[in-house]
């Protein structure tokens, strides 16, 4: 099962560090196992499958437009004047020479790549990844023949801009390629801090205190707000599944003399988490403080979660109520 995670640098006092968010998947949310979290310095460690253009490879594409490679499928146009790219951080314009005709090389790679490196031969050079049309990474403009790097999650498009190209090749990871995780460090495991799911806690006092653990400084946690929330989610983690928790209705009421509000199980758990603080008390956020972070220097994690493995394979069926009398189809 796969979910969404991020990481989000800090250099900059008094939190310095990087602040790690994630979510579970949509079924479940949080993970009944809790989450660890892996860290080790930025390296990528997977064999490459490469691929050099022939002159008559190239040629054809110069021709046509229009080159099918097992990568993916190359485009080629020409295009004047500086570059200018929309990065995350900034836009950034690369000179080239003036009223200088180059060549535009776009390749369409079949599948999302985590790093592509760029194989060029030409008088000067430029490539950038794009992901989902954004730029995600780019190389410097360079003369003579190069490797561009590009590094970075789901990479579906490499743009490379030359002048005088003259030798154009890519590598990319190799299908079979496995990312071995055994030798990194695993830093922190997290869950919701209830009794349900972390035994340890055995009282609210205990609960309250891991809770208020998390926070950073200058936070504060009210004890009530907690309690209030950690109720609510006991409801939902005391159904030892089947049926997984996006199956569950939960109703909810201020007091007995009130009527039931139904809500989703999984909406109490979801309208916090936007919160940065309560994404932390709640185990979904980590800041990584290590003194031993390098400034510059670049570390790439992996958060685990587990999940029942039958939400893998079962088929689920849903079951809904109509009026008595309701006209149905035939089948």
């Amino acid at each position: 099962m796969s979910f969404a995670a991020h990481a989000l640098a800090q250099v900059e006092p008094p939190l310095v560090g990087v602040h790690l968010l994630w979510s579970g998947p949509f079924a479940w949310v949080y993970s009944p196992v809790g989450w660890a979290i892996q860290r080790r310095p930025f390296q990528r460690r997977f064999p490459l499958d490469c691929l050099d253009l022939t002159p008559s490879q190239i040629a054809v594409l110069r021709a046509r437009h229009l080159l099918a490679i097992r990568f993916g499928t190359l485009t080629d146009r020409d295009d004047v004047g500086p570059i200018a790219l929309d990065l995350p951080s900034a836009e950034v314009v690369i000179p080239t020479e003036t009223n200088a005709t180059r060549e535009v090389i776009t390749l369409e790679l079949a599948s999302p790549q985590p790093q592509v490196i760029v194989r060029a031969g030409a008088k000067l050079s430029f490539a950038a990844a794009l992901r989902d049309g954004k730029v995600v990474a780019a190389s410097a403009d360079v003369a003579g023949v190069v490797n561009h790097t590009l590094a970075a999650l789901g990479i579906d498009t490499v743009v490379v801009y030359a002048l005088g190209l003259t030798a154009l090749g890519y590598c990319v990871r190799r299908d079979d390629a496995t990312d071995d995780w055994r030798d990194a460090a695993t830093i922190a495991r997290v869950q919701i801090p209830i009794r349900e799911l972390m035994p340890s806690l055995s009282t609210p006092a205990a609960e309250f205190a891991e809770a208020k653990s998390r926070l950073l400084p200058g936070e504060s946690l009210d004890e009530g707000d907690f309690a209030h929330i950690a109720g609510i989610l006991r409801q939902v983690v005391q159904t030892d599944g089947p049926p997984r928790p996006l199956d569950l209705a939960l109703l909810v009421r201020e007091d007995t003399s009130s009527e039931f509000t139904e809500l989703r199980a999984l909406d109490p758990l979801l309208s916090v988490l936007p919160h940065p603080k309560w994404r932390r008390v709640l185990g979904f956020s980590y800041v990584d403080r290590d003194t031993g972070l390098v400034p510059g220097q670049g570390y790439e994690y992996r958060v685990i979660g587990g999940w029942p493995a039958a939400d893998l394979v079962d088929r689920v069926y849903g079951f809904h109520t109509l009026p008595s009398g309701t006209p149905l189809a035939a089948e």
